[in-house]
């Protein structure tokens, strides 16, 4: 009696190619998707860290004014004004007394705009930053 092994040797390769091609194809999209979500975290990070840095030059001054769009966090004799210019959030660390130059600050971060605002209450200030808004809000010390 003769047995028949080779059907069953091509169906064995047959179902081993595709549990390798099934397999190969769950880790290219798995590899997509973990790029996707370190890209996403990067730069989620990189806009937390910025705001943070904003903010804490805002609540570590002695003093604040919102002046022509421009926040002026004032500290011992030295000025930090946080603005927008050239599709950038920049601040120009300064003596009090020095005249304002847009051209000599340091780029912060890119943003697609920086309103500020305030009233008896609070400083406002919203920033755009790739497609979406973050609002900031500080008390005032009275």
């Amino acid at each position: 009696m003769k047995r028949k092994t080779r059907p069953q040797g091509l169906f064995v390769l047959v179902l081993y190619l595709l549990f390798a091609l099934c397999t190969m194809a769950l880790m290219v999209t798995a590899s997509s998707v973990y790029e996707n979500i370190t890209v996403s975290m990067e730069q989620n990070h990189s806009i937390r860290t910025n705001l943070s840095y904003i903010s804490t030059k805002i609540r570590q001054a002695d003093s604040i004014a919102i002046t022509d769009g421009r926040i002026e966090a004032y500290e011992k004799g030295f000025v930090s004004r946080i603005y927008f210019y050239d599709d950038n959030i920049c601040e120009q660390y300064c003596e009090a007394d020095m005249e304002f130059d847009a051209e000599y600050g340091d780029a912060i971060t890119q943003a697609e705009s920086f309103e500020t605002s305030a009233d008896d209450k609070a400083y406002y200030i919203n920033i755009g930053i790739d497609g979406a808004e973050y609002p900031l809000i500080f008390t005032k010390n009275k």
